[in-house]
């Protein structure tokens, strides 16, 4: 067993093989797993899309081990295991949440440097994002027998990785969660410069955590503009979760007056200013969208086209809400607004049915009743706790009003403007 784990050893970490080794009564077979607290670092280069589509193969790959070759010996410097290359993303293992820390940082001065060469030299900036999260992980040989792998594997990875793409999210560049931000307060004899970012959940998980972003490799002139409105902005977050949206975007503007560069204070002005705007206008732009309304929708009746595009709406910000991890509270306030602006819409068009005297008012009253009864017993279920709000329920109430508002609404539309009669609501 032993010359299986030195021939091993060549193609995958041998600090995680030894964790496997000796949690298995020093055998490494198929199946053999260990248990322990780990802290994971997750990494991953921002555009990586657009600049793999734009760079020869050859050139790519060296644009990559280059990266790479810079990286590794930062996070093994630091005690990290790197567990494995996923493309451009890197997942690395540390045993304390600061060893971690302290790489992250490191990394980002290095890259700083490293980015100037590289510019010179024709390569784009290498940018990245990374998540940083505490907790158990299962560390063990997965696979079959002509084809093994020594990984890792939980929740704690999961959200490690979350918290990396959320930068996309903030404009931020390191998140760390809760777990590394309370070991820090608690364990670490250095100050870093950190600061409240968000309370998010996580998808498949009822309860939600607390991120921070670390920023000190930031330049030195942004970290301290950043520690000089740390109070503001913090109080900022949390007016905003408290719904005091008007309060919130005034110290957003504090904040940014102050440092302009703060681009996770933009996005949480703009995020302000929507809700004060719109109620819950959380989709800036049309290609975050995943219904988008064109004129094929529009049945002719301006105010009942306008409730349609507000129905729209919520769901999009509902599809936003979960793949930006939003709290579980601040979910169930967007299925109580779907739900309350459903029933109200739903009487306005019944009234006009029985005004103008529509054929099918019957059938076109039950299918609004089936879809009511169904997003109400869904909220009652989510609310709750029994439920989650996943991709395959919001598609069906996507395509639910995609199928209403293209058939029976526009009967309905084609009615009324027989009459030449002009309805106001």
């Amino acid at each position: 067993m032993l010359k299986d784990k030195y021939m091993l050893d060549s193609f995958v970490p041998g600090e995680l093989l030894d964790l496997i080794f000796k949690e298995n009564n020093f055998q490494l077979k198929l199946g053999s797993v260990a248990k322990k607290e780990v802290t994971i670092f997750f990494s991953d280069i921002r555009s990586f899309t657009t600049i793999s589509e734009n760079m020869a193969p050859e050139k790519l790959f060296r644009y990559l081990n280059n990266y790479f070759k810079l990286v590794a010996p930062i996070i093994r410097k630091y005690n990290g295991i790197i567990d494995k290359y996923i493309g451009d993303a890197i997942l690395a293992i540390f045993l304390k949440p600061e060893d971690a820390v302290k790489a992250s940082i490191e990394i980002e001065f290095k890259l700083g440097e490293y980015n100037k060469r590289i510019v010179k030299l024709g390569y784009p900036a290498v940018q990245i994002g990374i998540g940083i999260h505490t907790g158990d992980i299962m560390a063990g040989i997965l696979g079959e027998k002509k084809r093994m792998e020594a990984t890792v594997i939980s929740d704690t990875v999961n959200l490690a990785s979350r918290l990396e793409d959320l930068n996309k999210t903030y404009g931020s560049t390191i998140i760390i969660s809760e777990t590394v931000f309370n070991y820090l307060e608690v364990n670490s004899k250095n100050s870093y410069h950190i600061r409240f970012l968000d309370i998010v959940q996580v998808k498949g998980k009822h309860k939600s955590t607390l991120v921070y972003e670390l920023y000190d490799f930031n330049p030195k002139e942004e970290v301290e503009k950043k520690d000089i409105t740390k109070k503001s902005f913090q109080e900022g977050v949390h007016l905003f979760h408290n719904k005091k949206y008007e309060d919130a975007a005034n110290l957003f503007h504090i904040v940014i007056q102050e440092n302009p560069n703060d681009r996770v204070a933009v996005f949480y002005l703009h995020r302000t200013a929507h809700f004060l705007a719109t109620g819950y206008s959380l989709v800036n732009s049309q290609s975050e969208k995943k219904f988008i309304w064109t004129d094929k929708y529009e049945i002719g009746v301006n105010s009942i086209d306008d409730q349609h595009k507000k129905l729209f709406d919520i769901i999009n910000d509902l599809y936003w809400s979960t793949s930006n991890s939003c709290s579980r509270s601040f979910i169930e306030d967007v299925l109580q607004r779907l739900l309350v602006y459903t029933i109200a819409h739903f009487s306005v068009e019944e009234e006009l049915m029985i005004r103008f005297k529509i054929p099918n008012y019957a059938h076109h009253r039950d299918e609004h009743e089936g879809f009511k009864e169904k997003i109400g017993t869904f909220f009652k279920a989510y609310k709750a706790g029994e439920q989650e709000l996943s991709v395959e329920i919001l598609d069906f109430l996507n395509n639910w009003l995609i199928h209403h508002t293209t058939g029976l609404d526009k009967s309905l539309g084609k009615y009324i403007n027989a009459t030449g009669e002009e309805v106001f609501y």
